[in-house]
């Protein structure tokens, strides 16, 4: 990995091993908040030189640290400091703390430049999304106190401006750099600590009150631990295990944001922070264990930009869930779509999913209420709008083909291909939607029967039986013995293998009689490379191990599946990928597992082969280990009748499973779970509240 970064807020940082933003096409290195690159170089030089890198890394999941030097190698007797770099994040702000000590024998003069520049271009600028450069105006950088203030007059007529200061010490201010010059004898060390702090004109981005170094990491560790005491804890037997659940805790919070309605998972960083539909939502179910407040303000968010007129440029209609929302200066122009954006076919549906697990964990029905009109409009949205021919499916054919051509979560280009190779024609009918639609469904109709509304409950009940049956005939692939990946424009089945349908497992639409076929099918050494699932056959003609959505494992597809699979009660099955997961995570920086990788076998390469440019961290593969956990616990709530159920499948390599601040409604549970050869027991079991907790053979 050739970056480093991280996330507080608004804000992230993407920086090269030695913690400077430099210019690079591939990366694109910079300070980012709201879609704008308020830094495009931040680098570091000592005497005008470039330091190198020892190490360099983020040690505690929020802090990231660098150790530099100046030594030249090649000479027996160097004139050598050691440069240790500390960069973190609070209240929209970044502190870089450069610490510089002297191990040279002898007093050294030294001189250290921090060269600055800012470009301000938009996210889809700077990733060559869009043609338009930049449209206003750079200002004319202006000096402050010990500090510099670098600016950009929007065509939006937005003010963006980016502050350095220098916090410890004094320097030299110039436009471009800040210098700092001093001497150090033999083991002295010097202390610089600047602070960076983009502004956008109108918005409050920032806390006003800027504090040590010291006090916001104090402050910035406090927040973590205080989240961390909020959230479910989790400790296995299993060290490698750990470390994933521990980095998934730390990387959920990185994660989070807030659009006024509380907060929400973005999709992922560096490219992708903003709240998606799809991304967010399932990582709000995947995490609903850990902190079910999520859920509740993904909902409310979700609830408040849902759809209210037809927009054809935005793919907006009644009742939708939005795809995508930015904050740039092209949104702002409605020069791109996002704002927001409504190109997907799936948020709708998932939006529902969410508000009955929600329903389910916490039992708040005030919520629910609040959120009823915006239920009721995704309900009818579904069926007014989503079935767009009236055949009782859920289809997308994109009216802006400037940007999503296949809607579905495997949205790249080429994802919808026929058996031939050929892509297939929308309007399409994805696999997965029908199960969505199903799930929801069935769910919302609960709901309404809880509520006393048995009329509509009723009708929804019938309509997921419906949809059911028609599923299980026209998607099935009786020569192929599995289910198409969708339906095309003349309702041919897209007869490629593909991973969705085991997302058809998790909404349980696929018929009992089917099941064993289409795990089998999972788990064959065509789709499951000894990692993970792959996203496609590798006999179909489409597929490719090193491809977006075509062969690739995605960790967030698979924690789908592995729900799926004990849902119907395969769980040797989902043991075996679960193993598969843990395995590979064991690779990856942090042992964090990524948005996706290749999918070649374990039989080819003897560890798994990084995606280039896969987000990491990304919401729902770092939620991926949180539906697992619920997997393996076999854990059910039933919260209207004071209910949690267990059925436990541990994997060879874990014994035990401590669960503490479980919470299912008002109540706490801790207990563990523990493998004696082949028995599962439950000790150390807590309850706080009135709920019982059930153990299934």
């Amino acid at each position: 990995m050739d970056y480093h970064l991280f996330k507080e807020g608004d804000l992230f940082l993407l920086t090269d091993q030695a913690g400077n933003i430099t210019k690079n096409e591939n990366i694109q290195y910079g300070l980012y908040a709201k879609d704008t690159r308020f830094l495009s170089r931040y680098e570091l030089f000592v005497d005008n030189i470039k330091p190198l890198v020892l190490s360099s890394g983020d040690e505690e999941g929020n802090i990231n640290k660098f150790y530099l030097t100046n030594a030249n190698f090649e000479k027996s007797e160097s004139e050598e400091v050691l440069i240790k770099r500390e960069q973190i994040m609070l209240n929209g702000m970044v502190y870089d703390r450069i610490l510089v000590k002297n191990y040279f024998s002898q007093t050294l003069a030294l001189k250290l430049i921090l060269k600055v520049d800012a470009d301000y271009l938009d996210i889809f600028q700077v990733r060559n999304y869009v043609k338009e450069k930049r449209l206003g105006a750079i200002l004319n950088p202006s000096k402050v106190k010990n500090g510099v203030i670098l600016g950009y007059l929007g065509k939006d007529g937005v003010k963006r401006e980016t502050e350095l200061k220098i916090l410890t010490g004094e320097g030299e201010i110039y436009k471009d750099r800040i210098e700092l010059s001093f001497k150090l004898k033999h083991k002295q060390e010097k202390e610089l600590t600047i602070s960076i702090i983009p502004r956008i004109e109108g918005q409050k981005l920032i806390n006003k009150n800027i504090i040590s170094f010291e006090r916001a990491q104090k402050k910035l560790r406090s927040n973590y631990k205080k989240w961390e005491e909020d959230s479910l804890i989790i400790k296995t037997d299993n060290k490698n295990f750990n470390q994933l659940i521990n980095r998934s805790l730390s990387d959920l919070k990185l994660l989070l944001t807030d659009l006024g309605e509380g907060f929400i998972p973005i999709a992922g960083i560096p490219w992708y922070a903003v709240p998606f539909g799809r991304d967010s939502i399932i990582a709000s179910l995947q995490t609903i264990v850990v902190n079910p407040k999520i859920a509740r303000e993904t909902l409310k968010t979700f609830a408040f930009f849902q759809g209210k007129e037809i927009n054809g440029d935005r793919e907006e209609e009644p009742g939708k869930i939005m795809h995508e929302i930015r904050f740039g200066e092209l949104a702002h122009l409605n020069l791109i779509p996002h704002t927001p954006y409504y190109g997907t076919i799936d948020s709708t549906p998932l939006f529902l999913i969410l508000a009955v697990g929600y329903f389910h964990w916490t039992g708040d029905l005030i919520s629910i209420r609040k959120i009823l009109p915006n239920l009721f409009a995704a309900l009818e949205w579904i069926d007014k709008y989503g079935d767009i021919d009236q055949d009782g499916y859920v289809e997308y054919d994109p009216k802006n083909t400037k940007w999503a051509i296949n809607q579905g979560w495997k949205d790249s280009t080429d994802s919808s291909v026929h058996q031939d190779g050929s892509l297939a024609v929308p309007p399409i009918a994805l696999v997965e939607v029908q199960g969505y639609v199903y799930q929801a469904k069935k769910g919302m109709a609960e709901i309404f029967f809880y509520l006393g509304e048995k009329d509509k409950a009723k009708k929804l009940e019938k309509d997921a039986r419906e949809l059911k049956d028609r599923f299980n005939r026209d998607f099935w692939m009786e020569d192929r013995k599995y289910f198409a990946f969708g339906l095309d424009y003349q309702k041919k089945q897209i007869a490629s293998i593909t991973s969705n349908p085991g997302h058809c497992l998790y909404s349980g639409i696929v018929s009992q009689d089917k099941s064993e076929a289409v795990v089998k099918k999972l788990l064959s050494d065509e789709m499951f490379n000894g990692w993970g699932i792959r996203t496609m056959g590798e006999n179909e003609a489409g597929y490719n191990p090193a491809s977006y959505h075509n062969g690739s494992v995605w960790p967030h597809d698979n924690s789908i599946i592995i729900k799926g699979l004990t849902r119907y009660n395969y769980h040797r099955e989902a043991v075996k990928v679960i193993n598969g997961l843990i395995k590979a995570s064991q690779y990856f920086k942090y042992n964090r597992l990524p948005e996706l990788f290749c999918g070649f076998s374990r039989k080819e390469t003897k560890r798994p082969i990084e995606y280039p440019v896969a987000c990491s961290p990304q919401a729902w593969a770092c939620g991926s280990i949180y539906l697992i956990i619920q997997s393996l616990l076999g854990i059910n709530s039933d919260v209207t009748n004071s209910r949690i159920y267990l059925k436990p499948i541990l994997p060879d390599e874990i014994n035990k499973v401590e669960i503490k601040n479980l919470k299912v409604g008002n109540n706490r549970v801790d207990f563990v779970v523990i493998k004696e050869k082949d028995r599962i027991k439950l000790s150390d079991v807590r309850i706080e509240g009135n709920i019982e907790l059930i153990l299934l053979k």
